[in-house]
């Protein structure tokens, strides 16, 4: 009974161990392109994302992305591009708060009127 309570501890403690971590501690990046083709028409989209540590808790992210819908018949074509600023608090153990900033630009065919 002793030992296998000796291996219960053993093998939990490295599992502590990485639980400490604080908050972002490098910089890290994510992209993502995607696409679609359908009756209504095709999409290409491609963004991105990357978050700065700044202190122990906090960081900023920069994100972007660009979109694209080539529409069939009566579907309209658009272009979508926007990008955003962040900053942000997070400690792994109980979450993450963030406020961000941002700006879109929405074109399309749509006939005005």
């Amino acid at each position: 009974m002793n030992k296998l309570v000796v291996l219960g501890i053993v093998l939990v403690t490295p599992i502590e161990a990485q639980a400490e971590n604080k908050g972002i501690e490098e910089t890290n990046y994510t992209t993502t392109l995607s696409g679609s083709d359908s009756d209504n028409g095709n999409m290409l989209a491609l963004s991105g994302i990357a978050r700065l540590p700044v202190a122990d808790y906090t960081g900023i992210s920069i994100a972007g992305s660009v979109a694209q819908f080539n529409g069939n018949d009566i579907f309209l074509d658009s272009s979508n591009i926007s990008a955003d600023i962040g900053i942000f608090v997070r400690k792994y153990d109980l979450g993450i708060i963030q406020a961000n900033y941002g700006y879109s630009k929405l074109e399309s065919d749509a006939p005005a009127g």
